[in-house]
Order: C-alpha cells, then sequence, then structure tokens
C-alpha cells in the first residue's frame, strides 16, 4: 500500500442525482460527517458518537455508497496506523453497493488499477502534480480542497522536503490546524517539525514541552 502517502479525505457527494433537490436524508449523514471528522481532528472520544450516527442514517437509506465513503473517510484519517478494518468495510460496501467511484478510490489506495480521471478533482490535479516532482505552486493546487486535505498534503511534503523548506510547508499545516483547534493535527505538525529542527541542529525543547502538553490532553500513550 505504498500510496496510502498520498491522503484522499473522503467528501461526500450525491451519486445519481438528477435535479438540484438534495436529499434530506444527505444533509443529515452529510453533517454528522462533518461533526465527526472536526471532533477527530481535536482528539476528541465524541467523534465516535456521530461517526455511529452517520453509519445508523445511510444504512437506514440503504444508500451503501455513502457509507463506503465514512469508513473510507476513517480510514484515511488515521495517519499513524493502517486501518485494515475500516478499509475492508469501506470495500465490502462498495462492491455490495456497485460504487464505481469508491471502488476506483479503493483500487489506487490499495496499488491496484484505477481511472485517473474518475477521481475527485482536486486529488487529480494534487497526483499530476505529484508525479511532476516539483513542490513549487502546491498551495495553488491545494486551494480549493477541503482544510484538513491541504493540512495533511503539506504535512507530506515536509517529509519530503529539506530544510526552510520544510520548515515552511510544516508551518503552513500549523496555521491551519491551529485556526481550526484540531488538536491532534497540531500535535502531528510539531512532530514533524521536531524532526526537521533536530536534523538542522536547532533547540527543540520548547516544542517537546509543546508535545508533552498536547500528548497529556490527547492521552497519547508513548
Amino acid at each position: 500500500m505504498k500510496k496510502l502517502g498520498v491522503v484522499l479525505i473522503i467528501i461526500f457527494a450525491v451519486f445519481g442525482c438528477t435535479s438540484k433537490k438534495i436529499s434530506p436524508v444527505y444533509l443529515e449523514g452529510e453533517s454528522l460527517f462533518e461533526k465527526y471528522i472536526d471532533n477527530y481532528l481535536k482528539g476528541k472520544q465524541v467523534s465516535e458518537v456521530y461517526f455511529n450516527k452517520a453509519v445508523n442514517v445511510f444504512q437506514r437509506a440503504d444508500d451503501f455508497c455513502n457509507l463506503s465513503r465514512l469508513y473510507l473517510s476513517r480510514f484515511v484519517l488515521n495517519e499513524e496506523n493502517i486501518d485494515t478494518k475500516s478499509l475492508e468495510s469501506a470495500e465490502f460496501f462498495a462492491d455490495t453497493g456497485k460504487c464505481r467511484d469508491e471502488k476506483n478510490i479503493i483500487n489506487y489506495l490499495t496499488d491496484k488499477e484505477y481511472i485517473l480521471e474518475k477521481l475527485p478533482e482536486h486529488y487529480r490535479k494534487y497526483i499530476k502534480h505529484k508525479k511532476s516532482k516539483k513542490y513549487d505552486g502546491l498551495e495553488d493546487i491545494l486551494s480549493a480542497a477541503p482544510e484538513y486535505f491541504t493540512s495533511r498534503i503539506l504535512r507530506k511534503t515536509a517529509r519530503e522536503s529539506e530544510g526552510r523548506k520544510a520548515l515552511i510547508l510544516v508551518d503552513e499545516a500549523y496555521q491551519i490546524d491551529r485556526f481550526n483547534g484540531w488538536t491532534l493535527n497540531i500535535y502531528r505538525d510539531l512532530k514533524i517539525k521536531r524532526e526537521i529542527m533536530l536534523k538542522m541542529g536547532s533547540d527543540i525543547s520548547d516544542i517537546d514541552v509543546r508535545l508533552r502538553n498536547l500528548g497529556n490532553i490527547l492521552k497519547i500513550k508513548k
């Protein structure tokens, strides 16, 4: 799963919509999904409550494609571990519901044959930009993407960069996460910044203090 480093934060889409009227079921599920994302990135246990409620909404509506996207979103939000169980659930719902778009994303994530043109637009732009091996202009590529997508891509690119460039990228992610109060992401940003500054021979004592404080809040085990 070497492509897991390229993050695909899943955004809901209305499938098969032939009118401007949006289903109240979709709106309810989308609202719960957004609360799940926000609380997860803040490191709050209540995020699972919102996730389970969103699952229930789409189960009751027999909407297997958005169920697949729910589990895909949980899978890709976990930066520290490979959430195999969520990926398996996402694939089950995609296969059962014959959800081609979700199946295409799963194929991409698991190094199977996929169709680039079928991925959401800002994913396609980022993938093409990454293949060019140029980091200049990354901010423009991400301008229309959700902020949590942008934050993670900036962290990933910072890991692939060095020195001042890496620090600039991770600081941009930090500003996004601090503005939104995403404690878990702030912790992730500072961990990367610590690694970069350590390589540069800079003092990291203040970052260690901040990481310990955030780690205690998030109840992260050492």
